[in-house]
């Protein structure tokens, strides 16, 4: 209640309005229901963009009444070790007059044995396989970016 909350007061004051949210499971790919109904529920009150962080590994996209919900982004700069928290995306999101207009994702690697804690973009096939594997974990969510050799992007009119 208290994000639906924040977002309707945000948007009395701001042109658009991000909510970022420390939620999920660690290591699962799935957001939760409740991860669902809480960013379904500030989309309703006003939210233009929800952006999700906490499991460390990559979770779905959602286009939900056009907006544009990233339950989880992965890691970015993070001092782990762990062989499970290897991928992740820089977001971009572009709006124009309030509007969704576009959606660019870039794969990175993130695994630190190999990075030395310094997040790498990926291209072609690796870049690929990141992008094919948020697709494949957006579709129960009804979402999915066209895959380019350096970046995954959407824009209305495309899928979904």
């Amino acid at each position: 209640a208290a994000v639906a909350a924040d977002s309707r007061e945000a948007k009395t004051h701001a042109d658009l309005v991000v909510v970022s949210v420390h939620w999920g499971a660690e290591l699962m790919d799935r957001p939760k229901d409740y991860q669902v109904r809480l960013a379904h529920a500030a989309v309703d009150a006003g939210a233009d963009l929800v952006l999700g962080h906490h499991p460390h590994v990559l979770q779905g996209l959602e286009l939900y009444k056009g907006r544009l919900i990233a339950y989880s982004l992965g890691n970015f700069a993070f001092g782990s070790g762990s062989r499970r928290c290897t991928e992740s995306i820089i977001l971009l999101a572009e709006f124009d007059g309030g509007a969704l207009a576009r959606v660019r994702a870039v794969p990175l690697c993130v695994d630190n044995h190999r990075v030395n804690y310094q997040p790498a973009p990926l291209a072609g096939a690796e870049g690929r396989a990141v992008l094919d594997r948020l697709n494949a974990i957006s579709r129960h969510l009804g979402f999915s970016l066209a895959v380019g050799d350096s970046a995954g992007s959407w824009a209305p009119g495309e899928n979904p």
